[in-house]
Formats: C-alpha cells, structure tokens, sequence
C-alpha cells in the first residue's frame, strides 16, 4: 500500500519488483509469482463529455458522485450509474448484474420528470 512499481524483472527466484513509497525510499521484492490487483479510481474531473461547471458542482463522497434514491447527482439531470454509483449502492453496481437494480429506479427516476 502506498508503493508504486517502478520496475519489474526476471529473477532466478521469479520476479524482481523494484517499488518507491511517497516519500522517495526504494525496495526491492523478490517472488515467485505477480499478481496485479491495481483497482480503479473513480475520477469525476477525468469526464470531459460533461462540461466543467456541472463537474465542479457535483457533491462528492470519497471522490464519488453523491446520488438520490433515482441515481441523480446533485446536479439536476445528470444520472450516474455503473462504477460511479458503487459508492452510494454498493459494490455490485460496478458489475453487470447491478443494471437489474439500476434500470428500474433509473427508468422510474427519468420517467417521473417528464
């Protein structure tokens, strides 16, 4: 946690990795095996199909658009779902089987605007 990679390499043993924490200091690990678990960050700023001033309004919760019952932000109108919803309903909204819960409040949601 905290390191980043910055070099990787074979080894007789397997894998060098090379890492560098936040304040500069190196270490090298040596392993049989690699296994890269990076995650993703939801980075709301990085969605430059919406335009700057409804980004810079959204209320965020961990970097997280905060989203109503109907997958609104607070911004009037613009809906998140998917990876960017994981964080008011939870992690199966990252995944396919989360449309099952999404489409019916987001349908509801959009429909009771009209």
């Amino acid at each position: 946690m905290g390191e980043r990679i910055i070099e990787a390499g074979r080894s007789s043993g397997g894998v060098t990795l090379t890492t560098r924490d936040g304040v500069g200091r190196t270490r090298e690990i040596e392993t049989g095996r690699v296994l890269a678990a990076t995650g993703y960050r939801v980075n709301l700023d990085a969605l430059d199909f919406v335009a700057p001033e409804p980004r810079a309004e959204l209320a965020r919760t961990d970097g997280f658009p905060s989203l109503d019952a109907g997958l609104q932000s607070s911004v009037p109108g613009l809906y998140f779902t998917g990876i960017h919803a994981a964080a008011t309903f939870g992690p199966p909204m990252r995944f396919t089987c989360g449309t099952q819960f999404a489409a019916p409040r987001l349908s509801s949601a959009l429909a009771a605007r009209l």
